[in-house]
């Protein structure tokens, strides 16, 4: 009999996962049953996390000594196959690294321009003359160190250094607001920056009015809120009529009363006037800016501004979509203008449309005027032609306010950011003339890669349609928006959301973990639509579809989407699963009514017949929305998974390299009649994964398991002959005697298989234990000790993994950190190597919850440990049997 000694489950914290904890209890029941002194050996070569005199320590070689294991690990060369040679980064690829390291060095320069006194560069020389000035250009380059704290993961030295909460920026917050913003001659820029400054600090902070006793942190915060509300009161009061200049107008209402009796005399009149002169729209955006950022920082804004605002953009719009500096202007419209003036209407347009027609559907997501901008915004390269930062700026402002990724075929971000990187200086800033020495271009440059740089909450996938067929593919135009800054206050981190065209590639869409289709009426997708959709669900994306209006025409839509993508059907969320506990963050009770599709690992396709979203874009708070919200963000956490949200940049897509390999080695996919695949994704993204870490191709190629042949040594450097196989599933199979056969042959002469279960928790793992059963009757499966090779690497191209299995945090928090032990069986001339927890979902480079596995960069890690090691000839043995561990442990 296969010598596989099983502990009982009946005491295992929950009976539904006590089909994969089989490896830990295996060793366990071995301890308990021989009667000696097993306790040493099988936890030593075990891979627990254990003191570093018991691991192999990072430049230990393969051979150093672990107490259980044979006296010298066998040496690993690498003569079968040539030199590994990586594939080196493309330079001119825009990574999150690189937007990382600029910020760092921005926010450093930008530091050093502060002086005794708080103030930035240019401050102190300014004051005398134009305090206004002064006072904005040190609100402009606080509120930069602020958006650049917040997109740097916490944890060193800068970071803390911009926490809003530390000393540092308290001080020049405290000295942000003592400036007199009236005196001087550019009063609406300064209220419209320090505004906005002041409402990122106060959602930033706790609130902590609740407590019984006072602190000095909410002191601050109270009276920075208090600060925002006159500055936000400027903003409305200062307005010419929806426009701005650079002072507040005569003639302009003084206080609250006089805003009253203004605003009570043009409903009366029943008509919105419009700025004649006297007022330019880069000042109107500014203004316009401070009182938004008050309104999102929850400070009241009477709804007759923002129609008065609307209204005066509406009216000074061009007829080809832009905008000019002000009236007669001979130059016409600019880039800068039209950004500023795009923002501004979609900013207006989310405190207008929500309130009237978030119920409403079918209809078209803007109204004219923003219909357009974006138009204008969407053709030829007119989306990337703004220079410098201010106009940078502008437009990023029109790219997260409309959620849009691409304006026409361009990445506006991507594009942008590679501009400002190369312009960076020696010095961390940027260069530019005026006060401050480039203060005021660092600061737009900053606020530009920070802004722009944080995870992505989801896409809204944007199908237009025709005349004939349109695709209304945003009834809720701002829910998205709204929900990412629900979300962001939960998890105290800046979320943004986009819209991916349906045109574009489905690569550009792995940027966000979710993507929603929405729509009160069935739209069709051509085939190559749904290939795209099928390959951002395969590559490790979750689809999130949704009934607007609830419509029932949806579901039976829904059913046939689900069946053409997957060939699957949709099924009830079960009440226990993740994105319905805490497991994520919120338990909701009871559960609200969804539907799913899965591969039994994950989920494909979740689908509401509710129409959450509506909620979301009426910002409803009320407590019948709120499992709404709830389950949205739990549905996040499981997409995202709990171990650090992905950055813009940091997409899940990895690109075949160019370069020529050095060397190609064959994998085989080993087949059965039931769910062989669930992960269709892993294996093209990890191909190209391990051929850039190593310059060796792999070749996967699904192999029926009865039909899997044995190794040829005399052949080894065919790719066509396999030594390294992968099986893997979901479901419970029955192997028939000829798949018994091949297995056995295969390992038998050489061949390396590695087994995991995929998802971690499933009835697979009895019909591998089946399979390895009949197979090696009188061979037992053994831990795989922390000096073997595909744990502490050794050989040119592997990496030492052996000092801590990195395991995904539900393993830890149900199962403890002593599961996922990596068992391995020898026979003949090669080996089996076991895992009971999930391996394959890694390969996507994903960290799903509810998935019982090793994070996602360790089974990449293990994965290419294994090959390598199955290629150099398989040489190292697992623990040994238990009476030679025994002998060995008396012996000592």
């Amino acid at each position: 009999m296969i010598e596989i000694i099983r502990a009982k489950h009946s005491s295992a914290p929950n009976a539904s996962f006590r089909q994969s904890r089989g490896s830990r209890a295996w060793v366990r029941g071995a301890i308990a049953s021989s009667g000696c002194l097993l306790a040493l050996a099988a936890l030593a070569v075990g891979q627990a996390t254990a003191p570093a005199t018991q691991s192999a320590p990072a430049a230990q070689p393969a051979s150093a000594k672990t107490p259980g294991a044979p006296a010298t690990a066998p040496a690993v060369t690498a003569a079968a196959r040539p030199a590994p040679r990586p594939v080196a980064d493309d330079p001119n690829v825009l990574t999150d690294k690189m937007v990382d390291d600029a910020i760092r060095k921005g926010a450093k320069f930008l530091l050093s321009k502060f002086d005794a006194k708080h103030w930035v560069d240019g401050v102190a020389e300014k004051i005398k003359e134009d305090e206004g000035y002064a006072g904005g250009l040190d609100s402009l380059a606080v509120y930069a160190l602020m958006q650049s704290g917040l997109a740097l993961p916490p944890g060193d030295d800068l970071h803390k250094e911009l926490d809003l909460k530390g000393p540092g920026m308290t001080a020049k917050i405290d000295a942000m607001c003592k400036f007199d913003l009236d005196k001087g001659r550019h009063a609406t820029y300064a209220y419209g920056l320090r505004a906005t400054a002041l409402a990122l600090y106060i959602t930033n902070l706790p609130d902590l009015s609740n407590q019984k006793e006072r602190s000095t942190l909410q002191d601050k915060r109270d009276a920075a809120k208090a600060l925002l509300m006159k500055d936000a009161a400027w903003c409305v009061m200062g307005t010419n009529n929806g426009g701005y200049t650079y002072p507040k107008m005569p003639g302009s209402p003084k206080n609250i009363k006089d805003l009253e009796a203004y605003y009570l005399k043009l409903k009366r009149e029943k008509k919105l006037p419009v700025a004649d002169g006297g007022y330019d729209n880069s000042n109107a955006q500014y203004g316009l800016l401070g009182a938004w950022s008050a309104a999102e920082a929850e400070i009241e804004i009477p709804s007759l501004y923002w129609y008065l605002v609307a209204n005066h953009w509406m009216a000074k719009q061009l007829p080809n979509g832009q905008w000019p500096y002000s009236d007669g202007n001979e130059r016409g419209g600019t880039v800068n203008m039209t950004a500023a003036g795009l923002a501004s209407m979609l900013v207006t347009h989310e405190y207008i449309e929500p309130a009237l027609m978030s119920g409403s559907v079918g209809r078209e997501p803007y109204n004219i005027p923003i219909k357009k901008g974006l138009s204008w915004f969407e053709t030829a390269n007119n989306g990337i032609s703004a220079g410098g930062g201010y106009g940078m700026y502008g437009v990023e402002r029109v790219g997260l306010a409309s959620g849009f990724k691409f304006f026409g075929q361009h990445d506006w971000y991507r594009v942008y950011a590679q501009r400002i990187l190369k312009a960076q200086q020696p010095s961390g800033g940027w260069s530019g003339g005026g006060l401050g020495g480039g203060v005021v271009d660092t600061c737009y440059y900053l606020l530009f890669l920070s802004r722009g740089r944080h995870p992505i909450l989801m896409n809204k996938l944007r199908f237009d349609g025709d005349a004939k067929t349109p695709g209304f593919w945003a009834n809720r135009p701002r829910d998205a928006a709204n929900l990412a800054k629900t979300i962001s206050k939960k998890i105290e981190r800046p979320l943004n959301w986009q819209v991916i065209n349906v045109a574009t590639h489905w690569e550009e869409w792995l940027d966000s973990p979710i993507m929603t289709i929405a729509s009160h009426q069935p739209y069709k997708f051509s085939p190559e639509d749904l290939a795209k959709i099928r390959n951002y669900v395969e590559a490790g994306g979750i689809l999130y579809v949704q009934a607007d209006g609830s419509s029932s025409n949806m579901d039976k839509w829904a059913t046939q989407l689900c069946a053409d993508l997957f060939k699957r059907e949709l099924l009830n969320v079960p009440p226990n699963h993740p994105i319905y506990s805490n497991e994520s963050v919120y338990k909701i009770s009871p559960p609200v009514p969804l539907k799913m599709a899965t591969n039994g690992s994950r989920i494909l396709m979740v689908y509401s017949s509710i129409d959450m979203a509506r909620f979301w874009q009426a910002r409803d708070n009320s407590p019948k929305a709120r499992p709404y919200y709830e389950v949205a963000a739990n549905l996040f956490y499981y997409a995202a998974g709990k171990m650090g949200f992905r950055n813009r940049l940091e997409t899940l897509y990895v690109a075949e390299p160019k370069t020529p390999p050095v060397a190609t080695f064959g994998v085989a996919r080993l087949s059965y009649p039931a769910e062989w695949d669930p992960e269709p994704g892993a294996w093209k993204r990890f191909s190209n994964v391990f051929w850039r870490a190593t310059g060796y191709k792999l070749t996967p190629t699904e192999v029926k398991i009865n039909d899997l042949k044995p190794f040829d040594a005399a052949r080894k450097n065919d790719p066509a002959n396999i030594r390294f196989a992968h099986l893997t599933g979901t479901v419970k199979q029955g192997f028939k005697p000829e798949a018994v056969a091949a297995v056995k042959a295969f390992v038998e002469s050489g061949g390396v298989l590695l087994i995991d279960i995929a998802g971690g928790s499933n009835p697979f793992d009895d019909s591998v234990q089946g399979l390895l059963k009949e197979a090696f009757p009188e061979t037992a499966l053994r831990p795989v000790p922390t000096s073997h090779p595909i744990l502490a690497g050794g050989a040119p191209g592997m990496v030492d993994i052996s000092e801590k299995r990195v395991l995904r945090p539900v393993v830890v928090e149900k199962l403890g950190r002593q599961h996922g032990l990596l068992m391995m069986l020898q026979a003949g001339k090669g080996a089996v190597v076991f895992s009971p927890i999930d391996v394959s979902s890694g390969l996507l480079g994903t960290n799903t919850g509810g998935i019982y596995g090793y994070e996602a960069k360790y089974s990449q890690d293990l994965m290419r440990n294994i090959i390598l090691w199955a290629q150099d000839g398989a040489k190292g043995d697992a623990a040994p049997a238990p009476a030679a561990a025994a002998a060995a442990a008396e012996a000592k």
